[in-house]
């Protein structure tokens, strides 16, 4: 009897056994099915957001390129064109690099939203900030080489985002037409961007931040632009300010750590 029972116990307990592990294998299926789940919104929601700020961006590149031009062209003496409309026409670009301002705030905005850049939103907020600064100096008719030396920095730093962001929409369709075997990774392991392309951005970052600062500094030394002193200390002020951004955002991307 006693023989009997404990057969009985070792076979319920094989059971027992038999379905835990079934369960267990059933709950690790449905784990990977909703990590390739959530692997595929993520890549569907960054090629969505590349898409968004790739037409964003060139549309901000093209306006940027029409204002340096015609800047360029205030900046050429003209026999035609009197003081008044000269101002007219400084006053219209001021206004066109507002916009562009603006829509590099509303592409901060989308980007802040998904929160794993760290290079792309310190690119767009110094272009809103040199924006702002161009557009005043536009305003009062200022076309010299230091408003213009901006305008073209805008330019270089809004055609290094368009590459960065053409390059991880390539990455993003190669990886669609061969996805990887083995077990998928976490959504959120995936970045808009990829670490080297950040790194090499805040590297350009940190390139016109040096040559902006010296291009000041030289102004201030030669006293070629005495009336703006006070801007342009103001300006050295700021350009400081970048500087810790940058060192902040480089370590962020070296620690892995985003918005």
């Amino acid at each position: 009897m006693r023989a009997a029972r404990e057969k009985l116990d070792q076979s319920q307990r094989k059971e027992a056994r038999s379905e835990q592990e079934k369960a267990i294998e059933e709950l690790e299926t449905a784990r990977a099915e909703l990590e390739e789940i959530l692997r595929q919104m993520r890549e569907e929601e960054v090629e969505r957001l590349l898409v968004l700020l790739e037409v964003r961006v060139r549309a901000m590149l093209r306006a940027e390129k029409a204002v340096l031009a015609g800047t360029d062209k205030l900046a050429t003496p003209s026999q035609t064109q009197s003081d008044r409309e000269r101002q007219l026409e400084a006053s219209r670009l001021a206004r066109e690099q507002g916009l562009i301002g603006n829509d590099a705030l509303k592409a901060l905005a989308l980007v802040r939203d998904d929160g794993s850049a760290v290079a792309i939103p310190e690119a767009l907020e110094q272009v809103r900030e040199d924006s702002a600064q161009a557009a005043a100096r536009l305003t009062r008719g200022d076309v010299g080489g230091t408003t213009r030396g901006i305008l073209e920095d805008i330019v270089l730093s809004l055609e290094e985002m368009l590459g960065a962001l053409e390059k991880a929409q390539r990455e993003q369709q190669s990886k669609a037409q061969n996805p990887s075997g083995g077990r998928p990774a976490e959504p959120e392991e995936q970045p808009l961007v990829d670490k080297l392309a950040e790194l090499k951005m805040i590297r350009s970052l940190q390139k016109r931040v040096n040559t902006r600062t010296k291009r000041y500094a030289q102004l201030l030394t030669d006293g070629a632009e005495q009336v703006e002193e006070p801007e342009l200390f103001e300006a050295l002020d700021r350009l400081a300010e970048r500087q810790k951004k940058i060192e902040r955002a480089a370590h962020d991307i070296a620690t892995g750590r985003t918005e």
